[in-house]
């Protein structure tokens, strides 16, 4: 599954949600909801 990949790679390369959801030009709680499954980005 992408999302629970996501986080794996995410929590194995040591970077914060919050990291990455600023590279993604993106809220925190938006990448966090991806990881989640409670949202899909839309485009």
């Amino acid at each position: 599954m992408v999302c629970k990949n996501l986080k794996e790679i995410r929590t194995a390369k040591g970077v914060t949600q919050s990291h990455l959801a600023k590279k993604l030009c993106i809220s925190t709680m938006t990448y966090s909801r991806m990881e989640n499954l409670e949202s899909m980005l839309n485009d």
